[in-house]
């Protein structure tokens, strides 16, 4: 399990509001992980995705900012599937 979890859902606010976010977590007592709840989608597809469409695009195109992706591993953080938080030892 993460230490924590960061969820904005309807989320539109771009990068420099991910770096605001990540800035006031209390980092100095995750052991583990925290997890960024997002779900990225490249269009929209309401029928699908329900009422939370756009901000699905807007957070697909925030996180592939290379100049974000860049600051957050500067930071520290560091990108990871579900796979990440598997217990060592488990297939």
């Amino acid at each position: 399990m993460p230490d924590a979890r960061v969820y904005m859902p309807g989320y539109d606010g771009g990068a420099a509001r991910i770096e605001e976010v990540l800035g006031r977590l209390p980092w100095n007592q995750v052991k583990k992980a925290v997890e960024f709840i997002i779900h990225p989608a490249t269009t929209v597809r309401e029928e699908l995705f329900g009422s939370l469409t756009e901000s699905r695009v807007v957070e697909y195109q925030t996180f592939k900012n290379p100049k974000l992706v860049e600051r957050l591993r500067q930071s520290g953080v560091e990108p990871a599937g579900f796979e990440a938080l598997r217990p060592s030892g488990n297939a």
